[in-house]
Order: structure tokens, then C-alpha cells, then sequence
């Protein structure tokens, strides 16, 4: 009995792998069913045959007749059982002998296949021969059997296409493919089969096992593609570890490449156009100690990606892919900001230049890696008459130049100084805002690093300005890395509310979501000191937060801004 009440069985799967007391499960009558039509063939073939039964029976019958496995004999079952058979009712039954196994599933390994005959065109009865030569000899064959050789493109093969450059696929495959293909190679008197391997480890799930769908752990890789972009997936598996080693699958870790990767280079653009009034020609000629420094971050990435691509190398050029981009956000376009609003338009348009030629040169350098966000930033930062495409751009041609790991080993001498200052900084609950008029730091004999060479005073005024200290010294007979002179003289405290106000304007003007366009009028509270102090750096806060306007009013309801004894309310009018 298989008609059973469905509270006895929990799903419809569960009805072929029990049964009713003294019943049958649905397997059994799919087994039952199956039997007797492949009888029926046997004996009555191409007769008609008229079968009679109920719903369940017939609904194994389709099952076996088509073979169906349990999954697709359930997603059929409603309208086999439903609709398509009915009390009465006829319907014909398209069968075809096919290989099966002991469920009447349709498998075409053996022995199912032995037992199924083919006929010729004539006919004749086709079997399979009982040998069988191992199937990785059809795969070694490879490089010989696609062009048909020796029958075909001799000259081809016995050319330049053969050994192929590189070949690609998983660790598994070191007993299988790899092997095979130079095994036929040698045996056809050809040598190696191909000149270098980028092995593949596999991919498993956030702790390190192996997917399985019994497990549960499976990962689908059109849901993540469609949830972080193709991109992200594959960039991720070039900068995670080495090709050949396995790669667990952590969420986590492709949310981190979209937040330290795709997000910063996607935000430089947007910042770039936020200030590119006009079409910038883009250049490399700037003599401003950033834009040098990032030119030839530029020319030493181009440079080292394509003797790493030369060699087959992925690991490390996706790592300096990534670390380039982290140096570009956070240091040059973090520096280059003042610059991008200068009312000196050379200063400006240096800046601006400079960031829209990186841009198109590392889209054509990352192209390799992460080919729709690359083809995204060239689109946006070509000029007319370049190619239509960064996949059709030539590689970047420039070498690097004398001077260039000079000028980067200086940012970097200099940019440890500032981390040190930081941290001094946060260690003394000082905020960056508010100016200091010393940092000293520690080094031999007091003086300042020999690389730094003439750039000294450039590398010294970006310190500064990043550190917001008036003078930078360096001295041998520290007990620390580095000291602050806390000391805060009516002028920097004066300052530090400057910065704080020029701060809150600044986010004003976000939450209303304007642009280097849009001026401001600035309405404030306070009393006579207030307003001298506003007085003293009123021009420096209307060329920072592009302020038109300040208008001194009574009750005026809006931000506070509450420091170093002063005390500000302010709202903005556009």
C-alpha cells in the first residue's frame, strides 16, 4: 500500500524510503513498475499496449518509463497524480529503453551501458567492446587531437604550437592531466607538453573543510557573485594566499576586498570628480613632492607586475595591487586634498592631473586582475582618443626612473614619523585638530634621514601638516621615539577651535549633500570673543569650507561647538 495518510509520512522523499505497515515504498513500486514495462518491451515490442491502475502505480510507471531519479519523479508527481491522470483517464506513454540502475535512474556507466544495444543505420546490433583505453589518454592527447595532427597543421604544431606556455587547473590534477599530457607528448616523440603550471588549490568552507552538499556547506558561487561582483571573488582568490594552496571561504574576507579594494578606488573617482571643474589633461610632469612619489609608486608597481605576470606569478602583484591602492587613498589623495581646492591653478590642476593619469595608467595595470572594475575606471578617466577599451590599451610602457626607490623608501621614512606622532597624539588624548607647537623624534645623532636628500624640507611641510605642528625636530638624547610639546599657547588653542568650527561646517554641508560649487552662509551665536576669534581666522574658514557669509545672530538654534573656553552656535544657510 503506498496511498497512505500524509500525516504517516513527513515528505514526499520519505515515501520512497519507507513504507506503510505492510506496504510498499514508493521505491519498491518504481522498481515494481519498471520491471514489468521493460517485460512488456521485451515481449510485445512495437505493439500497443493498454495499462490499467491507480494513480501511484502509474505515477511510477512515468518515473521508470522516462528514468527519473526520486527528485524529478516528485517535482512530476503533482501533475502525473494531479491533473494529468484522472479517474478515466488516458494518456500515452512515450517510452524509450534507456541504461538504468536497480531504481530505474538513468545511468550511462557500466554495466548499465553493456546492457543497452545500439542499432546502426543498417540495423545491425552495436555493442561496446569490452576494452577500454583509460580515459586521461583522451586528455593527454589534447594539444594533438585538437588540431588533428599529423593528419592536419603539422607545420603548427611542429611550430610554435607546441609546448603550450602555461597550463592551469587543480592540484588534483597532478596524477591526472599534467601527467598525462606530457606522457603523450613524450611518447610522441614532442617533449613536455607545457612550459610552466599555475596549480590550483580548492576551495573550502570558513574552517577549512571540504563542501558537501550532505554537509551543508556548499557556497554558491552565482550568490556570491551576485552579491559582491564577480570581481571581488576573483580578486580575493589572487591576493588571499599562493594559487596552489587551499582557500577557505570566509564571507568575512570578500566583504574586507570590497571595503579596503573596490570602495577606496571607487571613492578616489568620486573625488577626483568632485573637483575636475573642467576636462584635466592628465600628465606626469608635476614636480610636487606627492605627485613625484606617487608617480613613481606608479612605475615600480607597472614595473614589478609585469616581471611577476612574465613568470607566471599571481600572489604577490594582486598583493601590491591592493597595498597600491590602500597608499593612494590614504596618503596621496588624504594629502592631495587641500591642493584640489587651491585657488592657485597650477597647484590645482597638478593634483588633479596627476590623480587622473594614475588612474588611467593602474586600470590598465590591474586590467588583468580585475577586469570589470579596471574597464569601469578607464571608461571614466579616458581621454577621447584613447582606445575604446583598457583590454586593448597597451601595457604601461614606463620604466622606473633613477631616484624612484629613493623617493619611496623617503614617503615611507616619513610617513612612519607621522604613526609615531599619531600615536603619541592618541596616547595624550590630543586630537589631530587641535595644533601643537612641537614634535620631536629620535634618531641617530639628531639628524634628519640621509635618504631624504634634497626633498628634506617637501617631506618635513607634508609631516607637518599631517602631525598639525608648527616645527618638527629631531634629536638623539630622547628617552622615546617621539615627544610632543603639549604646551598650549591663546594662538594654538585660538586655532584648534578654527579647525573644530571649520570641522562642523564641513559636515554641515555633507548632510545637505553639497558640492566644491556651493557656497554657504554661516549663521552663529556668541559673544564679543566669539566673534573676535572668528574675525581673526575668518578668511582661512571661508576658503576651506567655501563660507560667503557670516551673520552674528541671537538665538540661533543649530550645531555647538564648545572649546577651549569659546563657545559657538551655528547653522548653515545655503
Amino acid at each position: 500500500r503506498t496511498d497512505a495518510d500524509d500525516t504517516y509520512f513527513t515528505s514526499d522523499m520519505e515515501r520512497f524510503e519507507k513504507s506503510c505497515p505492510n506496504g510498499e515504498s514508493l521505491a519498491d513500486v518504481k522498481c515494481r513498475m519498471g520491471d514489468a514495462l521493460y517485460e512488456l518491451e521485451r515481449k510485445y515490442q512495437n505493439e500497443s499496449i493498454l495499462i490499467i491502475s491507480h494513480s501511484t502505480p502509474l505515477w511510477m510507471l512515468h518515473a521508470a518509463a522516462h528514468s527519473l531519479t526520486r527528485k524529478e519523479a516528485i517535482g512530476v508527481g503533482a501533475s502525473i497524480m494531479g491533473d494529468f491522470i484522472s479517474t478515466a483517464g488516458f494518456e500515452k506513454l512515450d517510452f524509450t529503453p534507456l541504461p538504468h540502475n536497480e531504481e530505474y535512474e538513468l545511468d550511462l556507466h557500466r554495466p548499465y551501458i553493456d546492457e543497452h544495444v545500439l542499432m546502426n543505420e543498417q540495423r545491425n546490433q552495436l555493442t561496446r567492446i569490452p576494452e577500454v583505453l583509460d580515459v586521461w589518454f583522451d586528455s593527454g592527447a589534447m594539444p594533438f587531437a585538437q588540431d588533428h595532427y599529423p593528419m592536419e597543421n603539422r607545420e603548427w604544431v611542429e611550430g610554435v604550437g607546441y609546448p603550450a606556455d602555461y597550463i592551469s587547473e587543480a592540484i588534483d590534477q597532478t596524477r591526472g592531466w599534467f601527467y598525462t599530457l606530457h606522457a603523450v607528448g613524450v611518447l610522441m616523440g614532442c617533449g613536455k607538453a607545457y612550459k610552466n603550471v599555475i596549480c590550483l588549490g580548492h576551495i573550502l568552507d570558513a574552517e577549512g573543510k571540504k563542501m558537501s552538499k550532505s554537509v551543508g556547506n556548499v557556497v554558491d558561487p552565482w550568490e556570491m557573485i551576485e552579491k559582491y561582483s564577480v570581481d571581488a571573488l576573483r580578486f580575493w582568490m589572487y591576493a588571499i594566499n599562493q594559487p596552489g594552496e587551499s582557500k577557505n571561504f570566509d564571507e568575512k574576507t570578500i566583504d574586507e576586498i570590497i571595503k579596503k579594494v573596490f570602495n577606496p578606488l571607487l571613492n578616489i573617482m568620486q573625488f577626483y570628480d568632485l573637483y575636475a571643474e573642467r576636462d584635466v589633461p592628465p600628465h606626469a610632469n608635476s614636480t610636487q613632492i606627492l605627485d613625484r612619489w606617487i608617480l613613481s609608486r606608479l612605475r615600480l608597481l607597472a614595473e614589478k607586475t609585469g616581471e611577476y605576470l612574465d613568470t607566471f606569478r599571481l600572489f604577490e602583484p594582486a598583493r601590491n595591487i591592493r597595498d597600491f591602492i590602500s597608499d593612494f587613498s590614504q596618503w596621496y589623495i588624504r594629502r592631495s586634498r587641500d591642493r584640489m581646492k587651491s585657488d592657485n591653478l597650477h597647484v590645482r590642476e597638478d593634483a588633479l592631473a596627476t590623480t587622473r593619469y594614475v588612474l588611467l595608467e593602474f586600470s590598465k595595470i590591474m586590467a588583468p586582475f580585475m577586469p570589470f572594475l579596471s574597464e569601469h575606471v578607464y571608461l571614466h578617466m579616458k581621454r577621447p582618443n584613447d582606445v575604446e577599451s583598457v583590454h586593448l590599451a597597451l601595457w604601461p610602457e614606463e620604466k622606473s626612473e633613477k631616484g624612484d626607490k629613493e623617493r619611496i623608501e623617503s614617503m615611507e621614512v616619513a610617513r612612519k614619523f607621522v604613526s609615531l606622532g599619531l600615536e603619541a597624539r592618541a596616547a595624550k588624548a590630543l586630537k589631530v585638530r587641535q595644533p601643537l607647537g612641537k614634535v620631536s623624534f629620535k634618531t641617530d645623532g639628531g639628524k634628519t634621514p640621509s635618504v631624504w636628500g634634497v626633498d628634506t624640507e617637501a617631506l618635513l611641510k607634508e609631516m607637518r601638516e599631517e602631525l598639525n605642528v608648527k616645527e618638527i625636530e629631531f634629536r638623539s638624547n630622547l628617552s622615546v621615539d617621539c615627544e610632543l610639546d603639549t604646551t598650549l599657547t591663546s594662538q594654538l588653542l585660538e586655532e584648534g577651535t578654527m579647525r573644530e568650527l571649520i570641522r562642523v561646517i564641513q559636515d554641515e554641508r555633507k548632510k545637505l549633500n553639497l558640492t566644491p560649487k556651493d557656497t554657504v552662509v554661516v549663521v552663529y551665536q556668541g559673544g564679543e570673543k566669539e566673534r573676535e576669534v572668528l574675525g581673526r581666522y575668518e578668511e582661512r574658514i571661508r576658503k576651506t569650507a567655501l563660507v560667503r557669509e557670516f551673520k552674528q545672530e541671537n538665538g540661533v538654534v543649530g550645531e555647538k561647538v564648545e572649546m577651549n573656553g569659546l563657545v559657538y552656535s551655528l547653522r548653515i544657510v545655503v
